[in-house]
């Protein structure tokens, strides 16, 4: 059965699909997707809210109802109050009853009371004050704890024009539980239920035999909704502080529907004793009904429970009043039996308020920047639950399964940015996208700016023309990367080329880039030319561009996640890598890509790995028999050694070796980066092959034999300089301990003439066994050097740069600042800083503190709209008359009063694969609600998308609880002969197979789901959070909300990538800020992107450079002086001594003196150059010098044979590793071999 989803979605990396346009009709719509999703929320809510099971069995009402649930009053928590404390006796006889509207009888006038104090005051709303406890008690520790007794809203409203007074309309729900005895067949059952317990667990004797007689007495629980008649609140501002509640109306409610059970026959009464029946007495309903009456002699079991409405009001100075309306359950806690409380709750409440007379206000606004594209007003705060504010801001209500539709945005389509276009006429398509970018401007300029269209006062509209001046810009940099086209043949044909790879690799599939990515793409082609020395040209004709200074500024790509930021600067790779060898530089690194932890996913080096082969076939086409001068366009992986190996051989290959990579197999799964071959287009072909030979380990397809251009180990990138090198960002702080780092940008002295597979070299020796190695007694033999052409990395680029942060921030830039500063003492010119991030709040300065730049941008720049932009536009259905904007994804969430909160999350996910297995086996009953999808085969298709779940947790324990309880589940949930569910943890021990292994199982499942190939759940740490683009992750479930907004983004993003999706966020009961997103979660995710905190590092923090400076000192001796002379001796303290001494005796070409060494520490630091306060230069300029003198010191002194064994403290392994480790003496009867682990990890 084909599969196909719906026509002009956008794909993985964001382009248009040549394939949907040709689609004659998909089996479903946007429609459907959205239909089928609200109804999968709306089921969770019914039965999170215990509506779908009137009564029940076995469980209490608290693990029935896990939505709006008011628990017991503590009386332990003081609860805040508006009137004073004198007062509080008096007012108790004397708070006014607000009046009723029944059909009978008309508004009662509440008499206000006025408090003493007119000042404004703040309150802590009634559950925000059990909220405040619960935090103080467990705020470090994911508990379980009592419901809040109180829940409601907090509004502030201003009195009618016309009148004085304010009138309030609050409609209250909520239902209760009362206990029954079963039924004669519920309890029948009980004795099968006992039967099977004891065969699990079988017991002795008499013992087992009484207890075979006899069965507990199961409780039974039935739920009854309680109605309350609409009640008025009239509010006169002038009378100050004022409180009201309902006159005993919701107690009245609430009294009638108790009344009305205790009349049921089967109500449970007191039993004195233990409450058991004996089996004999279950023969018939007489005998049962029986022994009920002689057992069940106490009193009626009428539940205590006592409930009201409580509205406060307090007057602000303007004339406005702040009201805080609660429905409260003021049932006393149980001292002696506590579990009662868990029957004596209040569920499913909810509260609904109408402003009949007055205004709504604001009543806060959002922490953020002002900004005219934002409205930043909070119109109604929840407590204890969300609230959703009505359009017209006259009704406020509840919430407890609070949501919230992310509308989708799309990449703008016109013009377009055709392959074909772009590959046939280059700088003809490229002008009409320029001459649509100027057209925007001026349209920009007439309507907004000089015409005012949207309104803006003048602070907002100075704020808008600033943005259009930052498109001005972007535009005239698009224009300075045509003229650099133009300018340059070679680029032209690297362009071309570029465009002619995608074309390939995207198989037919998708025809154009987006705006964003082509533009993108283009603006950085002069930081190219300008390596060749071309600085200016002309675009268009006699307009003169200069991008001199575009080494100087670093460019910030921020687009919504999922927008394809990956494919854009993957053909800035590919074009670059092309650029390289058609211009001379015949080997070495092009672009050093970057992360913060091993954060590329499966599926990015899956795409990384095609564009690379792709690459290296148009490389080979574009230079023809030239080609074999020149070393093929190649993949690095260089990672820590817990991920992949530092060495082949020798003392640092740990659990690496040959030995182990040929007997077994798991250990070669943790080193298979891609498992498709980019050559045949296998599907899972590609294995490791180790070659102990050659020293390599090789990805080779099973299929066509193809060995793909990928090196995996720190030794092979040394060895052969792959053109493309991605890694993470703590492989920098090596430069202290591997002087071959510097060989990435021009260190290589020399490349074995006995065999290419040996590679590049620095120093004396190969690979072992090569026969140009030094042999004893005889010297080294000479070795033919190799002439670098501008051997510095084109590119820089940084992706996940919002993690940089703190002291990993200020560690990092330390080292960027370093590396940039030795590959401009070797090469000549820096590389171009490209960086991708989640959040452009402050980017400037973290751009400048940690790559010392003088400039800083974004791409792209905003347009005046926030979702009409020239680069993207709002994606509307246009099935519908009126094109509303689609729905990208449902946010949901919920608090649960009791359950841990992997256990929420688990129950989430079971009660979604219920719904979801019952709609496949019944596609009829979805078809009769689904707008279009009318049979059962389209239905089916629909459900294809939605029928595997994603769970994210934020640690590796939750991640196995989750999965155990569904694993638990999987047989009930699958019963008869149906395949048990299927689930998966992916965490970050997982080898990149397994993750493979799971994502090709998502992606591409059997075509019967009750196959056992099927994947129904995956649950994952953030190993998922970064690059999974899955278009069958669509049901997402997070346990919690992660501490930082750009990591929420990033996680929820995984859902709805191209279909309607659903976040369900579990909030724990005890988080301040859980519950301060749950009570104005409507805001908080309409304004996600701005919430984004701030990035903070500070690369002049204290103490940051004298952690830093032992790695800078070496990484300076190793990576510039030891670059430039092409030698690894200065690795020696001998040698570096000499080095270091200008005035000693010395057979070496180079000598530095103590004011030029001085000066190269301040260069690697970025001192100097006119970006930082003098006052913060100064201070850290000293701090370096002392160090220097210390080192030199220690140098000239020392005995020891390695310079980073002289200086202290120890140079950093790791940018995380923050602490100076603390020396200690083993004890003389420590086993020797055991403490060699201690050498292993250092």
């Amino acid at each position: 059965m084909a599969l196909t989803t719906t026509a002009s979605q956008p794909d993985d990396g964001g382009h248009v699909s040549a394939r949907a346009a040709s689609q004659s009709r998909s089996p479903f719509t946007y429609r459907d997707e959205h239909a089928l999703v609200t109804y999968l929320v709306n089921d969770l809510e019914r039965k999170l809210a215990g509506r779908h099971e009137p009564r029940f069995l076995r469980i209490v009402p608290s693990d029935h109802c896990h939505l709006g649930v008011l628990g017991p009053r503590d009386p332990n928590v003081v609860q805040p109050d508006a009137l004073d404390p004198a007062d509080e006796d008096e007012a108790a006889n004397e708070v006014p009853q607000a009046g009723t509207r029944p059909a009978a009888s008309g508004p009662a006038d509440p008499q206000a009371l006025v408090a003493e104090d007119d000042e404004e005051t703040a309150e802590t709303g009634v559950g925000e004050a059990e909220q405040i406890a619960a935090e103080q008690r467990s705020s470090n520790r994911d508990s379980t704890r009592r419901p809040p007794s109180s829940l409601g809203f907090e509004l502030v409203a201003t009195p009618d024009p016309e009148g004085r007074d304010i009138e309030l309309t609050v409609d209250v729900s909520f239902c209760v539980y009362t206990q029954h005895f079963p039924t004669f067949e519920e309890q029948r059952e009980e004795i099968g239920r006992s039967a099977n317990a004891q065969a699990a667990a079988p017991q002795a004797g008499s013992q087992a035999a009484t207890q075979r007689a006899m069965v507990s007495l199961i409780e039974a629980f039935i739920r009854r909704n309680v109605p309350v008649p609409p009640i008025t609140i009239r509010i006169d501002p002038s009378r100050g502080h004022q409180r009201f509640n309902d006159g005993g109306l919701v107690q009245q409610a609430l009294d009638s529907v108790l009344s009305d059970a205790t009349s049921d026959p089967s109500i449970w009464r007191e039993i004195h004793g233990n409450a058991t029946i004996p089996v004999q007495a279950l023969q018939t309903d007489e005998t049962y009904q029986r022994h009920l009456q002689a057992i069940a002699t106490g009193p009626v079991l009428r539940p205590p429970l006592r409930a009201r409405l409580d509205v406060r009001v307090h007057p602000h100075r303007d004339g406005s009043v702040r009201i805080q309306c609660y429905l409260c359950n003021d049932t006393p806690r149980d001292p002696i039996q506590r579990f009662r409380d868990q029957h004596n709750i209040l569920g499913d409440c909810h509260v609904t308020g109408t402003l009949v007379r007055g205004e709504l206000a604001p009543i806060e606004l959002l922490p953020v920047p002002r900004d005219y594209q934002f409205d930043l007003n909070v119109w109604a705060v929840g407590h204890g639950t969300s609230v959703v504010v009505s359009d017209d801001h006259h009704s406020i209500r509840t919430e407890a399964l609070a949501r919230f539709e992310q509308q989708r945005r799309t990449t703008s389509q016109q013009p377009t940015a055709r392959f074909d276009d772009l590959i046939r006429d280059p700088l003809g398509s490229l002008e009409t996208i320029r001459i649509a970018m100027e057209r925007y401007g001026d349209d920009w300029q007439a309507r907004i700016i000089d015409q005012n269209a949207l309104g803006l006062r003048p602070d907002a509209l100075e704020q808008c023309k600033n943005d259009l001046q930052a498109f001005r810009d972007e535009e005239a940099r698009f224009a300075s990367g045509i003229a650099a086209i133009a300018q340059d043949e070679r680029l032209h044909r690297a362009f071309v080329g570029m465009n002619r790879v995608f074309q390939r690799t995207t198989a037919g599939r998708y025809e154009s880039w987006h705006l964003f990515q082509i533009v993108f793409i283009v603006t950085q082609l002069p930081s190219l030319a300008i390596r060749e020395g071309i600085t200016a040209g002309e675009w268009p004709q006699r307009t003169p561009r200069d991008w001199s200074d575009a080494l100087d500024w670093a460019d910030v790509l921020w687009f919504p996640t999922g927008g394809g930021k990956t494919e854009a600067y993957l053909g800035l790779i590919s074009c670059a890598s092309l650029y390289d060898r058609l211009r001379g530089k015949r080997f070495g690194v092009t672009a050093w890509l970057r992360f913060p932890l091993r954060m590329l996913s499966v599926q990015q080096l899956q795409r990384a790995a095609k564009v690379v082969w792709e690459t290296e076939q148009e490389r080979r086409q574009l230079l023809g028999e030239a080609a074999e001068s020149s070393d093929q366009i190649s993949l690095g992986y260089f990672v820590g050694k817990t991920s992949t190996p530092n060495q082949l051989r020798g003392p640092d290959v740990g659990e690496w070796t040959f030995e182990r990579l040929e007997s077994e197999a798991p250990l070669r799964d943790k080193l298979l980066l891609v498992s498709d071959c980019p050559a045949c287009r296998g599907q899972g072909s590609v294995r490791i092959q180790p070659d102990r030979a050659k020293q390599r380990i090789r990805h080779v397809c099973g299929a066509c034999r193809t060995e793909l251009p990928i090196y995996v180990s720190d030794e092979e990138v040394y060895r052969f300089l792959p053109t493309v090198i991605i890694g993470t960002i703590d492989k920098m702080a090596t430069i202290a301990y591997q002087p071959k780092l510097s060989m990435l940008w021009g260190g290589a002295a020399w490349r074995c003439q006995q065999d290419p597979e040996h590679g590049y070299g620095l120093g004396d020796w190969c690979v072992d066994n090569c026969q140009l190695n030094p042999r004893s007694g005889s010297p080294p033999r000479r070795r033919t050097a190799i002439q670098h052409h501008d051997p510095t990395p084109s590119f820089h680029i940084q992706d996940e740069l919002h993690l940089l942060q703190q002291e990993l921030g200020a560690f990092a830039g330390h080292y960027e600042t370093l590396v940039r500063s030795c590959e401009r003492a070797v090469g000549g010119l820096p590389p171009k800083t490209v960086a991708a991030t989640a959040t452009v709040e402050g980017f400037e300065h973290q751009i400048r503190q940690i790559y010392g730049v003088p400039h800083a941008r974004r791409f792209p720049t905003r347009g005046y709209d926030l979702f009409e932009t020239f680069y993207t536009t709002a994606d509307r259905d246009q099935d519908e008359t009126t094109q509303p904007v689609k729905t990208a994804r449902l946010y949901v969430a919920f608090r649960p009063p009791h359950l841990h909160a992997a256990d929420a999350a688990a129950l989430c996910v079971r009660l979604l694969h219920e719904e979801l297995i019952r709609l496949y086996d019944r596609p009829y009953e979805a078809a009769a609600w689904l707008p279009t999808a009318r049979t059962e085969e389209e239905v089916r298709h629909l459900l294809h998308f939605y029928t595997t779940t994603l769970t994210y947790v934020g640690t590796k324990a939750r991640g196995i609880r989750i999965r155990q309880t569904l694993d638990r589940e999987s047989s009930r949930l699958r019963p008869g002969n149906a395949r048990d569910l299927s689930t998966e943890f992916l965490s970050g021990d997982s080898s990149l197979a397994t993750i493979a292994d799971a994502v090709r199982r998502i992606e591409a499942p059997p075509l019967d789901w009750a196959e056992d190939g099927h994947l129904d759940a995956t649950v994952a740490t953030n190993v998922i959070s970064h690059g999974v683009d899955i278009e069958r992750f669509n049901l997402m479930v997070m346990d919690s909300i992660p501490e930082e907004t750009a990591d929420y983004i990033q996680a929820s993003s995984r859902s709805g990538r191209r279909h309607v999706g659903l976040v369900l966020a579990v909030l724990a009961s005890y988080s301040l800020r859980a519950s301060s997103i749950y009570h104005r979660f409507t805001e908080y995710h309409r304004h996600l992107e701005r919430l984004v905190s701030p990035v903070s590092v500070n690369r002049f923090a204290k103490f940051a450079a004298n952690r830093t400076i032992p790695g800078v000192f070496i990484g300076i001796l190793l990576g510039r002086y030891g670059a430039r002379e092409h030698t690894p001796q200065f690795t020696k303290r001998s040698i570096a001594a000499e080095l270091l001494n200008p005035n000693a005796p010395s057979r070496l070409r180079t000598r530095i003196d103590q004011a030029t060494l001085n000066q190269d520490v301040r260069e690697a630091y970025a001192l100097g150059e006119g970006i930082y306060p003098d006052g913060l230069e100064l201070a850290m300029s000293q701090v370096l010098a002392e160090h220097v003198d210390r080192f030199l010191y220690w140098i000239r002194g020392s005995q020891r044979d390695r310079v980073v064994d002289v200086i202290q403290p120890k140079a950093m392994t790791s940018l995380r590793d923050v602490d100076v480790g603390v020396k200690f003496r083993p004890e003389e009867e420590a086993n020797w071999y055991e403490l060699q682990w201690f050498n292993s990890q250092s």
